[in-house]
């Protein structure tokens, strides 16, 4: 699978399908009639995530021992059974798309298992804090990021023709240093299964990352591996996936002004546009001055500068001093007109904001530009992965 950008580990991506191993199976068993048996509560809680569709949940055993299963059956009835090997009748196609494509998975296992395939293995008792059976906690910058991944998810899930399976998660809010320090509090939780989706805050292809994709890097160092993060790759923010013709909807061309789509914009702000203050880093520089020509004295004033401001502090300093807007930006609040989370009181305004949305609804794999396609299908991979279970019962 490439294109994955992963931080805080390097292995392929994660899928919550999920497999009980045989030995949670005898566990429970062996301790029939005891007022505790922890593998017992375990079975059905994973039963009850398997009715509601929160993961994938697969007891191969089950379907090749029925003895065992009769056994099983008697202790947390035949339907909760039937629960846990629903993933077994579904049709065959399906469950092999999942295990063929979804390269990693989870199993929960008593013994030392062989890793097989990158699969995430899970001792219980010594992860004894994990709610496997939960659904999976997304971490967002702002909440309003999970509304836009819904689009995102059905979009991917429509092309890769996975409408048999639902997608269940929780939205966490993080946003700037706060989605570190919650990834922080859920890897010293070791709770649930969380993923966190974070923003490059590149300036450009080859730029630094930003300061908030660094933090949620360092929160994972030493976590555990169902705690993970997408970091965007082709792209320095949500906003720049945002399909152009959904923008402009919104933001018609005005007659003297730069199309900026007539240019790669994967790494420009889309919110506040191209400023002084960004070209800091000379590789920042040499980008967007290759890619407008026409903004020049900019460039230029930029340049001297640098030139009269030899050391770092006092270049970082004079280029904040003398910041001045280069190319304009489509608003702060470009996101939340998207999705129509808060129509202006204006009438002309709403409409066009459900305009916008009824766009971005319909939006396929041919409205977006390359850099946007990679990066949808990506997010859509690592967002089915993580949260892809049964339709609920």
């Amino acid at each position: 699978m490439t294109g994955l950008s992963k931080i805080g580990h390097t292995d392929s991506f994660l899928t919550m399908l999920i497999e009980i191993r045989q030995s949670i199976i005898k566990e429970a068993i062996k301790h029939k009639g005891q007022r505790q048996n922890v593998s017992l509560d375990l079975l059905f809680q994973m039963a009850i995530c398997a009715k509601k569709g929160f993961h994938v949940v697969w007891v191969p055993c089950l379907e090749a021992d029925k003895p065992l299963r009769k056994e099983l059956s008697e202790l947390i009835t035949e339907a909760n059974v039937n629960a846990l090997c629903s993933a077994g009748a579904m049709h065959n196609q399906e469950v092999g798309w999942l295990k063929n494509n979804v390269t990693v998975k989870v199993i929960l296992s008593y013994k030392k298992e062989v890793v097989e395939n990158n699969s995430i293995i899970v001792n219980p008792f010594l992860e004894s804090h994990l709610q496997p059976y939960t659904e999976l906690f997304l971490l967002v910058e702002n909440i309003l990021d999970a509304d836009f991944y819904d689009v995102v998810l059905k979009v991917y899930r429509k092309e890769n023709n996975l409408n048999s399976c639902e997608c269940v998660y929780y939205p966490l809010m993080g946003g700037g240093g706060t989605t570190a320090k919650v990834m922080e509090n859920e890897v010293k939780l070791r709770k649930h299964f969380c993923l966190a989706i974070v923003d490059s805050d590149k300036h450009c292809p080859k730029g630094s990352k930003g300061q908030t994709c660094k933090d949620v890097q360092k929160s994972l160092v030493g976590a555990p591996r169902f705690c993970n993060a997408y970091e965007m790759n082709e792209v320095t923010e949500i906003e720049n996936l945002i399909p152009q013709r959904v923008v402009r909807e919104l933001y018609p061309l005005q007659s003297g002004e730069i199309d900026v789509f007539s240019k790669d914009v994967s790494f420009y702000d889309m919110k506040c546009g191209l400023r002084l203050s960004m070209l800091v880093d000379n590789k920042d520089y040499d980008y967007w001055k290759g890619l407008f020509p026409e903004r020049q004295t900019y460039f230029n004033q930029r340049a001297a500068l640098k030139k009269a401001n030899k050391k770092k502090e006092a270049f970082e300093t004079a280029i904040k001093q003398n910041d001045c807007q280069i190319l304009p930006g489509f608003s702060a609040n470009l996101l939340k007109r998207v999705l129509d989370a808060e129509p202006e009181s204006m009438m002309n305004i709403q409409q066009e904001n459900i305009k916008a949305k009824v766009l971005l609804m319909k939006t396929d794999y041919s409205h977006l530009s390359l850099a946007q396609r990679k990066e949808w299908e990506n997010i859509g991979r690592e967002l089915f992965s993580w949260s892809c279970g049964m339709k609920a019962n």
